[in-house]
């Protein structure tokens, strides 16, 4: 007996359930909450770390530069530089590149706060 049309529909939706449940993420764990928000943190440990000439350094940016202008050669420095990249070579190199990552958005970070208040 050969498979009518309903059969195939039935088929395709049982596949495509199967196929979603393998490509769901798994529930990540809850983080504690804490006093202090996540933002303050970064707020305390981002002016202790550099100051805005360092930050500007770091980008290869101008203080005349426009926040869209930084913003741009900074999207393009983490592009070339992200950890993601390298998933395939050392880990030596791989943690250089989280580094420099980390850097780039400190960096930004503090140039964005200095242009926007």
């Amino acid at each position: 007996m050969p498979f009518t049309i309903i059969d195939n529909v039935i088929v395709a939706l049982i596949l495509w359930q199967m196929i979603r449940k393998v490509r769901t993420p798994k529930k990540r764990f809850k983080q504690k909450k804490t006093n202090q928000s996540s933002y303050e943190k970064s707020d305390t440990t981002l002016s202790n770390s550099m100051d805005i000439t360092e930050a500007y350094k770091i980008l290869g940016a101008n203080q005349q530069d426009s926040l869209e202008e930084i913003r741009k050669t900074y999207i393009e420095k983490v592009s070339k530089n992200h950890p993601d990249k390298v998933t395939h070579l050392s880990e030596e190199l791989q943690t250089m590149a989280s580094e420099i990552t980390q850097k780039l958005n400190q960096a930004f970070e503090i140039i964005k706060r200095q242009k926007l208040s």
